[in-house]
This record gives C-alpha cells, structure tokens and sequence, in this order.
C-alpha cells in the first residue's frame, strides 16, 4: 500500500500520524494515536489497589466500574465484570536492570522466580501472578530499542 506513491516504511514518510491525513468521518489526526487494552475483573478493587500500589502504575481515567491505569506509555483499563481475563501477559519494561531489581524485592511474594537474563530475547526479567491469577513480567531488555512515544496527560481521578 502507498501514500503518494511512497511505500509504507519509506525513509521519507515520516512519523506514523502522518500515515494518513484523514480518519475516521474526516477528522485530521495531529499527534501519535495510543490504546487501551481492557481487561475484566471479577475482583476490582484488590486488582485495582495491587497494579496502583505494588506495579506503581497510576490512574489515567477512571469512570463507574473502570479503572484504566498508565506505566509509562501503556494503559490498561480494568472493567468490573463478573468473570475475569486471565489470558495474555503484561510487561512492564524498566530502563536499568536496578529497577527490575526493585520490582522484584518489591513483588517477590507473587514473583514465580528471580530475575534472570533470558540470551533468546536479550532481556533481563522475571515473571510474576497478580491478585487473579494474570501473568505479568518486569524486564529490562538488553540491547537498544526504538524511543517509545509519550502518552498525553494524566486526566485525573
């Protein structure tokens, strides 16, 4: 596919909001689009206080039954549900080894193992269960990796 006439991952094409001029009904996108992926829960609150408290993650937005949480560019919402997600896996990535570290001392009751280096993957992590049962993962990875955007503010509790 090709915007005129430049294929998609040319050089010249620029950032990715400028993939397209136009979305959805016309509207002009102006910044990097984000996401949320939502989880259910059947158990909100503790799920809630465990990723605000020991993942040190924050409130983005809350609404009735929804807690959407940010770690640095990801955001998770959380939807009270009467039967949970417990597929898939959360990362949160760490910059230096020392915060892995920390984050492992911190959740070591609920870590499945020590940090390690994994040689496949060039990362540094450990794997740990939250309050339901969800696999998480602290890493650090080993190697460069490409800048990560910022999401916009913080909208408040």
């Amino acid at each position: 596919m090709s915007v005129r006439g430049q294929p998609l991952g040319s050089p010249s094409r620029g950032r990715v909001e400028k993939r397209r001029e136009l979305g959805h009904r016309g509207v002009r996108y102006t910044r990097p689009m984000a996401g949320i992926v939502f989880l259910r829960t059947a158990a909100f609150d503790a799920v809630r206080e465990f990723y605000l408290t020991e993942a040190e993650m924050e409130i983005w937005l809350e609404q009735p039954g929804i807690a959407i949480l940010r770690h640095g560019n990801m955001l998770i919402g959380f939807h009270r549900q009467p039967q949970a997600d417990l597929d898939g896996l959360i990362t949160f990535f760490y910059e230096t080894r020392e915060e892995v570290d920390e984050m492992y001392t911190r959740l070591r009751d609920v870590a499945t193992g020590a940090p390690k280096e994994n040689p496949k993957y060039r990362i540094y992590h450990f794997f740990a269960t939250d309050p339901e049962g969800r696999k998480i993962e602290f890493q650090q990875f080993l190697h460069a990796v490409p800048g990560v955007p910022a999401i916009g503010p913080t909208h408040g509790a």
